[in-house]
């Protein structure tokens, strides 16, 4: 099918998919198949691809030492782990625990938006105990306290001067 208006023949190109046919000025060139497709049959399940999995990458986590593990062309969780304990990688001794916040009962994990460190011990510390007097914080809180909230110390007093 060729693309375009009668104006301008080159510009555009029609939808490949069968049913559609849709003049499309900005196809898409499908990565797999490499047919042209409209916006709406531009995904590999839009136009069915045939060679939709060729780009796609599975990974099962193994629950032993938390490695990542890349599925091979045809082949399910079990027999990807399978292949993995038997190849000698898998070591328990490195699985990787999930952080903690350090304050004292919090039970809460560490992750990337609910982690603030503190400003004086420079921990991380979940959202809760971010503040110096929520945690045993061993760097002091006089120091984040603004001028206005400071105890200040009055300079001593000159001695009065009598009249003689």
């Amino acid at each position: 099918m060729a693309g375009g208006t009668e104006a301008f023949p080159e510009l555009g190109r029609h939808c490949e998919m069968e049913d559609c046919g849709q003049l499309d000025f900005l196809p898409f060139e499908c990565d797999g198949c490499h047919k042209v497709f409209c916006k709406e049959h531009r995904a590999y399940a839009g136009h069915d691809c045939p060679k939709a999995d060729h780009k796609s990458r599975v990974v099962v986590v193994c629950d032993a030492c938390s490695a990542s593990v890349e599925r091979r062309g045809g082949e399910d969780d079990s027999a990807a782990l399978a292949r993995h304990a038997g190849s000698g990688g898998c070591d328990p001794g490195r699985k990787r625990s999930k952080a903690r916040c350090p304050a004292r009962g919090c039970r809460e994990q560490l992750t990337f938006s609910n982690t603030a460190p503190c400003r004086s011990c420079h921990q991380r510390l979940c959202l809760r105990h971010r503040f110096p007097d929520t945690h045993s914080c061993g760097g002091g809180r006089a120091k984040l306290l603004p001028l206005a909230f400071r105890k200040r110390e009055e300079p001593p007093s000159p001695p009065p001067i009598r009249a003689c």
